[in-house]
């Protein structure tokens, strides 16, 4: 077992629990350092966000956010000891009314809502085809932020109806904040 650091708001310090990585479990949470600066950016979105943590991994991401105020986290993990161990971080917090997490095949999964913000963070070797966008595009508005961080940027190609709207390469990881893009009616 290991430990990640909450790096800000009201879960400031407190530690989560993580599986140890095996042959069936690869988990490879960001760092203090990019998760803070991170977090800073995406600050005045989080106030009351409902958000989605794709390959939720150790749910950090999610804790970070509800830490920050978010309103709601759902996760969506198919390892089933990996939501385990976020079910009893959940739990360990008190945060069983803010904090949800499925154990299913984030592919396989029906988004029941739309999010404001999106996290998604598959394993590096994962290629996510365009119908995996296409239901993620169904659960954004207008306003939604998404978060996803790739291996390297040369491997990505760009969904229809997202863009770009910020960039950050950090030594081995990219991370890519996109926007959907919405027909506009005239």
């Amino acid at each position: 077992m290991g430990k990640l650091r909450i790096t800000g708001g009201f879960l400031l310090n407190k530690k989560i629990e993580t599986l140890s990585n095996n042959a069936q479990i690869q988990i490879q949470p960001l760092n203090d350092r990019i998760r803070k600066s991170l977090f800073s950016s995406l600050l005045p979105n989080l106030h009351s966000a409902h958000v989605l943590d794709l390959f939720s991994g150790s749910g950090i991401l999610g804790f970070e956010s509800i830490s920050r105020n978010a309103s709601s986290v759902l996760g969506i993990e198919k390892n089933s000891q990996t939501c385990e161990a976020i079910s009893q971080n959940i739990s360990n917090l008190k945060l069983n009314t803010n904090y949800s997490i499925i154990n299913q095949d984030v592919f396989s999964y029906i988004f029941p809502k739309q999010f404001d913000i999106i996290f998604i963070d598959p394993p590096y070797n994962l290629k996510l085809p365009q119908l995996f966008w296409t239901q993620i595009h169904s659960a954004t508005f207008t306003h939604t932020i998404i978060l996803l961080r790739i291996k390297s940027l040369p491997l990505f190609s760009l969904p229809k109806d997202f863009l770009i709207f910020n960039y950050r390469k950090y030594k081995e990881i990219s991370i890519i904040l996109l926007k959907p893009k919405f027909e506009s009616i005239t």
